[in-house]
């Protein structure tokens, strides 16, 4: 992908909500002619299924192509997400349950999601690994929606997260525009069959943790025009079972009425 400088004008903002909080810098959205698409894979998989594994790694083959303009989700949940004795954790969440029903269900695992895009040839929106490539080089080819920033302060000692999304509207979207904001974790070591055997040190990436917005996400507005703009701020406390430093703030815009299509994501590391 051609990656372009960000020319971005700061805003301060003067909210004194207390004396001791340090507000994130909000970065002015960028100009239509300076937005590129970026995609999201949402990824179906669990530990105890055996060619899951390798759809870890093409997703990580994926990411080496496209660096961060592809952003990965991995969500344990169905049938082979049971931990069994040998686990030390449970990967299973209430928001990825919903998240599976809410997407389609998979028949096979490894699957994903691809922008949340029906492709031709395509009768749901789940896709088999072989199938992810494609998909995903397709996406890169498409104008972008609108712009998408992310802004964000992470304080340590109180596990705070303050973080704001910004962006403008290259092209007016078809219905309404909702926003997600969700947690993935990564580095996290425990057991995981595979086509080898069980492997009890496997570093399991981009686990899904939950939803910060509600698990479909929240509206955030019904009609928009060439050039609007918007942003939305957003506070979250870092559960202490996470580890921080290993932690993805990833926000995207979809639909959720007729479409459920991804317009635009962007992610960040946590930053003090």
């Amino acid at each position: 992908m051609k990656f372009q400088s960000l020319i971005t004008i700061v805003i301060v903002s003067l909210t004194l909500l207390s004396c001791n909080e340090i507000m994130p810098f909000i970065p002015e959205p960028k100009p239509p002619e300076d937005i590129e698409k970026k995609v999201l894979i949402e990824e179906f998989t669990g530990v105890n299924c055996v060619q899951c594994p390798a759809g870890s790694a093409e997703i990580e083959n994926l990411i080496s192509i496209y660096g961060d303009d592809l952003v990965a989700i991995s969500v344990h949940a169905g049938f082979f997400a049971t931990p069994n004795n040998l686990n030390e954790f449970d990967f299973r969440t209430q928001d990825g349950n919903d998240l599976a029903s809410y997407l389609g269900e998979p028949i096979g695992y490894p699957s994903a999601v691809v922008d949340r895009k029906i492709f031709n040839g395509q009768s749901d929106l789940q896709s088999s690994q072989s199938e992810w490539a494609g998909f995903i080089a397709s996406q890169f080819e498409l104008k972008p929606v609108s712009s998408l920033a992310l802004s964000q302060s992470y304080d340590n000692s109180t596990r705070e997260l303050s973080f704001t999304a910004s962006g403008i509207f290259n092209a007016v979207p078809t219905e309404a525009v909702y926003i997600s904001a969700v947690m993935t974790e990564s580095g996290i070591i425990d057991g995981q069959i595979t086509p080898e055997g069980w492997k009890q040190e496997y570093v399991h990436k981009h686990l899904y943790r939950g939803a910060i917005t509600n698990f479909d996400g929240e509206v955030l507005g019904s009609s928009f025009s060439l050039g609007d703009t918007f942003e939305k701020s957003y506070n979250f406390t870092i559960p202490d079972e996470w580890n921080a430093a290993n932690c993805e703030l990833i926000v995207y815009l979809h639909y959720n009425e007729e479409q459920k299509e991804i317009l635009q994501v962007e992610s960040t590391q946590l930053e003090e």
